[in-house]
């Protein structure tokens, strides 16, 4: 209780999801993840600390968008010749995993001990690493565009799936974020005790 330094190892169970402003994107279901880290808080008064650490935090979510490919189409008639380079419109659905590696820099206020428990609130900003991005990416082509009239005609290309891409190059490979939680704390015994909390 009289050492200004507290060191507690930590999982973190969350929900995460994507949201987008362009209106040739669509966004789906939430995704649940697991990350966990080490949390080390520096205390300069009883109930006042500065809270940083370690996290590796996993998020992810999925969206859908229409893309341009070159590609093989079937033969249109039967007993005919497949249809090579053709430019082609598919819907690729993502289902996008990301890794975080997260220093956190924060602000922790606390309760005195009432009982065995302790109430306390953070809040502040993390300082985000990508170090992992991977997607699971379907691709089911609507359209084939005939290279005689111009026209675009529906596609008969069967749909395609593709696992763990490495897609970091499409990810910002820094980042920042505001940590907003509150949480409870019960003390097992001497200096040890086990902490719950809300974060956004």
């Amino acid at each position: 209780q009289d050492s200004k330094f507290r060191l507690g190892f930590k999982t973190s169970p969350n929900v995460s999801w994507f949201n987008t402003d362009s209106p040739h994107l669509t966004t789906g279901d939430k995704s649940f993840r697991f990350g966990y880290g080490l949390n080390f808080d520096i205390f300069f008064s009883e109930n006042y600390a500065i809270g940083t650490g370690f996290n590796v935090n996993k998020t992810g979510g999925t969206m859908s968008y229409f893309q341009s490919y070159v590609g093989t189409e079937p033969a249109p008639l039967p007993g005919g010749n497949p249809l090579t380079n053709m430019n082609q419109i598919g819907l690729l659905s993502r289902d996008i995993s990301l890794q975080y590696v997260q220093v956190p820099l924060t602000f922790k206020m606390k309760t005195p001990e009432i009982g065995y428990m302790t109430y306390w609130g953070q809040f502040g900003l993390g300082l985000n690493y990508n170090s992992k991005a991977l997607s699971t990416d379907e691709i089911v082509f609507q359209l084939y565009q005939d290279k005689n009239t111009f026209n675009w005609e529906p596609s008969k290309r069967e749909s395609e799936t593709f696992e763990k891409n490495d897609i970091k190059n499409d990810i910002n490979l820094f980042g920042a974020n505001l940590i907003f939680a509150a949480g409870i704390e019960y003390n097992l015994a001497g200096k040890t005790s086990i902490l719950a909390s809300v974060s956004y």
